[in-house]
């Protein structure tokens, strides 16, 4: 059975938004340590390099924490599947032609198939999506945070493909 209503919001979020709730939760809620997370999830160089960039982001907007290592690893490896998905569809298309070959040498399309890349492409930004927004990093889901004394902002990386 699923948990009824959305996410709870953590404790420290709600502090940085003065919310009043943040007062009756103080000391309930567990605080991991808020250096870089690690993750035992193995990865490629160029995951990695997603990791660290993500972890630096998430690190200058003051919402980092020891235990997110896996979660970050995990939207690291979506990231790279979905750049190589989306290469394989401007490359080839997100369809291809069945044909019917007739007796005299001619043929024509009997119907277009979808790549499964195609499908695979909307499912990762399902899931891409998802992640972003636990981390804090779609406009929506900041909209709503104020942090007081915060570190000047931190750009995102261009992640660039190894040849």
């Amino acid at each position: 059975m699923k948990k009824r209503g959305p996410a709870r919001t953590p404790t420290h979020l709600l502090k940085l938004v003065g919310s009043h709730r943040a007062v009756s939760r103080e000391g309930k809620e567990p605080k991991p340590p808020t250096e870089k997370p690690k993750s035992s999830v193995k990865m490629t160089a160029q995951e990695r390099r997603v990791f660290d960039i993500v972890c630096e982001t998430i690190k200058g907007m003051g919402l980092q924490a020891s235990t997110d290592g896996n979660a970050i690893a995990r939207y690291a490896k979506s990231i790279v599947r979905y750049n190589s998905v989306c290469e394989f569809i401007l490359k080839h298309g997100e369809s291809y032609a069945i044909y019917d070959r007739h007796k005299d040498g001619t043929k024509t399309i009997r119907l277009m198939k979808r790549f499964p890349e195609s499908s695979l492409r909307n499912e990762l930004e399902s899931s891409l999506l998802r992640l972003e927004q636990q981390f804090g990093l779609t406009p929506a889901a900041r909209a709503s945070l104020e942090i007081e004394n915060a570190a000047p902002p931190v750009r995102m990386r261009r992640i660039r493909e190894s040849s």
